[in-house]
């Protein structure tokens, strides 16, 4: 006999259902959460940017103000990835507005990862959330590394292009890769070669430069044909891992401070505010909006 699986459709870092970055809610059993399989089936069929797939902690908490989960998340392309911000965000805003979901007087929501530590969310005023992500380790990229990408960023420009810097993360991170820009290369107003981003031996291709005026700390987008059907993840939480310690590195702002970040694809602006906490914490805040829900029969 099937068995009933709700889910819920949300969007993140926007408070209209047709804006932000959508992301399904499914909430599971362990018994489907190990069935990997018939999870990237799911993720595939259900034919949004991400799945997140949430189910009980091993670990409940003693603690009444928190809520401990598992969490999985699914691409559209056959693809998992091991943490996601803007899913993250979208949880965020099922668990706290659906009655049932949570026991009365939670106030903390954390997700464990299978291999990005534990997220956590809370809700804020009128709508927003703040989620606090993993924090990653930054690294040169090795050498044999930067004509691979410079060929890359090329390709996609269409020109030779500028950089400044040329980072990776280490540890769970090591498949990201953050590449700083100079300002004039005009990240915002370019029309970019996704596909070209495929082969540069990384899954999680972030491109950064300052802000050109002033009005956000950085401005940044997150290329991936390897994860995404669309290439482009026009709001990308979890790149935020890297780019708050990078830009707090290189003193753009203070590292307790909350400052506009703003992600710029080919699709829309999309802005949020971003900070870290005692220098380990990066953390987002946004808006995110529940627009549909049903069950899933399997």
């Amino acid at each position: 006999m099937a068995k009933s699986y709700p889910f819920y459709l949300s969007t993140a870092f926007a408070s209209d259902p047709f804006a932000g970055n959508r992301a399904v809610i499914v909430f599971i059993d362990s018994e489907l959460a190990d069935d990997t399989d018939t999870l990237l089936k799911l993720g595939a069929n259900l034919s949004q940017p991400m799945s997140v797939m949430i189910y009980p902690s091993r670990d409940p908490s003693s603690d009444s103000k928190l809520a401990k989960f598992r969490v999985r998340f699914f691409s559209d392309n056959w693809a998992e990835s091991g943490i996601c911000g803007h899913g993250t965000l979208a949880a965020a805003g099922v668990m706290f507005a659906k009655p049932g979901i949570l026991p009365v007087g939670v106030e903390v929501v954390e997700l464990q990862t299978l291999g990005h530590g534990s997220l956590r969310a809370m809700r804020l005023d009128d709508g927003w959330f703040e989620i606090q992500l993993v924090a990653a380790g930054i690294e040169e990229l090795p050498v044999e590394d930067y004509t691979v990408v410079k060929a890359a960023l090329d390709r996609a420009y269409g020109r030779d292009v500028k950089f400044k810097s040329m980072v990776r993360g280490n540890a769970a991170f090591s498949y990201y890769l953050l590449v700083e820009l100079h300002v004039e290369e005009d990240l915002k107003g370019s029309t970019l070669q996704v596909d070209a981003f495929r082969n540069t031996g990384y899954a999680v291709n972030i491109v950064t430069t300052e802000s050109p005026t002033g009005e956000e700390a950085f401005l940044s987008r997150m290329f991936s044909p390897r994860l995404l059907q669309s290439g482009e993840d026009h709001v990308c939480g979890s790149a935020h891992s890297l780019l708050i310690p990078y830009w707090a590195s290189k003193g753009r702002f203070d590292r307790e401070e909350l400052v506009k970040a703003r992600q710029v694809s080919s699709e829309v602006a999309l802005e949020g505010f971003a900070g870290e906490r005692r220098r380990c914490y990066p953390y987002l805040q946004g808006q995110a909006t529940v627009f549909a829900e049903g069950n899933i029969m399997l």
